[in-house]
């Protein structure tokens, strides 16, 4: 007797999760709990008896539970989009972040360039306030990704285009990857992984068409940050075969005023990693810098709170000059 109340409450509390019983939690076996039996029995297509064993309020339990932990679900959940939601300042917002690690043949790898990516899409997304749906993560981009966002030498409204709110959206682009020179014609290059180093005019993506493009996009602001260096080394060794050893100085594009570029490497200065923390040692620096580092007075900053181009500039000729 004592058995069967202890299973009559266990039964009541559980069918009340379940919103099958509505009646006073006691150990009563009353009319309103073998009407809830019966409908957890159909419910669970069983045989209908409205009885109480032990075994079947122990299914019912588990029941019980498991709707508990789908609400827990759903509640965290919830917490998180909505946290989500707070981060969001600048809705129309557009970024373009592009990991380039593993090249093919025998060009070597650019290590921490996913982390890299990683570590600037958390930035964009805790600090900027950008939507994570209008970040485009892009990794091992090959040239047809390049033209697809970027447009070719034919037209500049490709994906990217498509993506911008004219006027209002503020776009970021950021590289991390390789950069070859043109021996002959003394461009610079982003190389893609299926890019042939030695023949960028033909398989690679001209930093100056990448300009030239992002200039007649429709956006209220454009900044280009580029973790990638054009002298044709690299921390694993060098990337060109022809110009091994020698000092190509390439011809960078003139920055339209609406651009502001941010890059590793002068012309012909190779770009390194940072080991200890797994980074680009330029993503590393940019990432403290854009993050309050470079605002702080030892630096040259104002200690405003705010970072600007200027500060930002000062710390990164200080911390990696």
């Amino acid at each position: 007797k004592e058995k069967t109340a202890v299973l009559v409450r266990k039964a009541k509390e559980a069918l009340l999760i379940l919103n099958l019983y509505s009646g006073p939690i006691d150990d009563v076996f009353d009319i309103k709990l073998k009407t809830a039996i019966r409908a957890w029995q159909r419910r669970n297509s069983m045989v209908v008896d409205g009885e109480v064993s032990e075994r079947q309020v122990k299914a019912i339990e588990q029941q019980a539970v498991g709707l508990l932990e789908k609400k827990e679900r759903q509640r965290l959940a919830e917490e998180r989009r909505l946290a989500e939601e707070k981060k969001i300042k600048n809705r129309d917002a557009v970024a373009i972040v592009i990991a380039n690690t593993a090249y093919q043949g025998s060009i070597p790898t650019v290590d921490f360039a996913a982390n890299d990516a990683s570590a600037f899409t958390k930035f964009l997304i805790d600090k900027l306030g950008y939507r994570k749906g209008n970040i485009h993560l892009v990794k091992d981009a090959t040239k047809a990704k390049f033209e697809l966002y970027f447009g070719n030498k034919d037209t500049h409204k490709g994906k990217l285009f498509d993506l911008i709110k004219s006027r209002k959206s503020d776009v970021t682009i950021f590289y991390s990857g390789h950069g070859v020179p043109g021996y002959r014609d003394k461009r610079g290059y982003l190389l893609p992984v299926d890019g042939e180093p030695d023949y960028p005019k033909f398989t690679a993506y001209p930093l100056d068409l990448l300009v030239a493009n992002l200039e007649k996009q429709p956006a209220k602001t454009m900044t280009i940050y580029l973790d990638t260096c054009f002298s044709g080394d690299s921390g694993n060794g060098w990337i060109t075969k022809n110009v091994s050893g020698l000092s190509v100085e390439i011809r960078m594009p003139k920055i339209p005023k609406k651009i502001v570029v941010v890059t590793a490497a002068k012309e012909n200065e190779p770009a390194n990693w940072d080991l200890e923390a797994e980074h680009g040692l330029f993503t590393k620096h940019l990432l403290l810098g854009l993050n309050g580092k470079a605002d702080l007075k030892r630096y040259g900053g104002n200690k405003d709170g705010q970072v600007t181009l200027l500060e930002l500039k000062e710390y990164l000729d200080d911390e990696m000059t």
